[in-house]
């Protein structure tokens, strides 16, 4: 916001309120050189002081609101739209019909999607995110409409929703095993196949229209110079490796979430593999290639030469998210029960705090 407004009010420097709330800022002032440098900038007391009291203060707030929040409350009975498009997403079960409610047809989709709080935090990213577009459009309409900035857009995108997808398909399992609701549900008529279900309905509600938000952004983008054939294949490629990446992290945040001590865990172990691996594994390819100087060998006129880290990229990342899908998928079809009953593996002895 600071730099927002100074550039808006074009301002010299961003004014120092929003700098003293900010934790950074007071690491970034602590040594003697850079108090120095920036003596007439310098509010390093005030902004240790800032910290502390909003760190009191948020901690007192939560020791109030714990209390009289934690227990759920009875609220109205949500209405439900049937969903044609589900069974592509990989639903398990025929998607309910619409004189009936969530309750009734999955008691899991609605213990999974009865919070409405995370649908409203994945539209205000995207509705900051638009703002930010506007004011660099009419702040800077000859720099802000390029390629580099619709390739930052589209990553920073692409990435807060994968990891907002991997949270929400592994907390609900996490939590439930933790506090052993997910063990007392096994012991109704429910069947796995419905639990899953229930689990990816929830996913595509909270996500399907702003992934189709962004996805329209993306088209939008590759349509501003369409006439260039390799950018329409760097948005294709984008696009396809980013619905795929959604689907892959259900399937393997749903599996890391039942086997997992805890969110964050489960979290980055799905990220690990869908995320991470596929661009180790690629940033290896292209280093083996420029030492064997692989590509400067072809002609100039090859469609290898100028195709390749492209549909190397690709391959890599549809190849591991197959893997790691289809093992979730299977593992959670036919271990669940017997993962989500069994207990969490005491610690080690040598970990365990002596008694004395």
């Amino acid at each position: 916001m600071g730099l927002l407004l100074k550039e808006w009010k074009r301002l010299p420097n961003a004014h120092p309120v929003f700098f003293i709330p900010s934790p950074g800022y007071a690491s970034f002032m602590a040594f003697d050189e850079t108090s120095k440098a920036f003596a007439k900038f310098n509010f390093f007391y005030w902004s240790v002081l800032c910290v502390h009291l909003l760190g009191w203060g948020l901690l007192l707030a939560a020791c109030f609101a714990v209390p009289r929040t934690w227990q759920d409350k009875a609220g109205r009975r949500p209405r439900f739209r049937g969903i044609g498009l589900f069974r592509w997403f990989g639903a398990l079960g025929s998607p309910p019909r619409s004189h009936r409610g969530p309750l009734e047809h999955n008691p899991f989709y609605w213990l999974a999607s009865r919070n409405p709080r995370k649908v409203i935090l994945v539209w205000s990213f995207l509705g900051v995110s638009g703002l930010v577009w506007l004011w660099g459009i009419g702040t800077y309409p000859a720099d802000w409409l390029s390629k580099g900035v619709y390739v930052c857009t589209a990553l920073g995108c692409h990435s807060v929703l994968k990891w907002r997808v991997a949270v929400e398909a592994t907390r609900r399992f996490v939590e439930d095993r933790r506090s052993g609701a997910l063990e007392l549900l096994l012991s109704t008529p429910i069947t796995v196949r419905q639990i899953l279900g229930g689990q990816l309905l929830a996913l595509w509600k909270q996500f399907a229209w702003p992934v189709g938000a962004v996805l329209v952004a993306d088209g939008l983008f590759l349509y501003s110079d369409r006439s260039d054939k390799e950018w329409v294949m760097i948005c294709v490629a984008g696009i396809s490796m980013f619905i795929a990446d959604l689907i892959a992290l259900a399937w393997v945040g749903m599996w890391m979430g039942l086997t997992s001590r805890n969110i964050n865990r489960a979290v980055s172990a799905a990220v690990v593999r869908i995320l991470v691996l596929p661009w180790l594994l690629y940033g290896m390819l292209m280093t083996l290639m420029e030492l064997k100087d692989f590509l400067r060998h072809l002609p100039a006129t090859s469609w290898w030469r100028h195709y390749f880290p492209i549909v190397a990229w690709m391959l890599i990342g549809f190849f591991l998210n197959a893997v790691f899908a289809f093992d979730a998928r299977r593992k959670l079809l036919r271990q669940f029960r017997n993962v989500a009953t069994q207990r969490f593996e005491a610690r080690p002895a040598r970990f365990r705090k002596s008694k004395a």
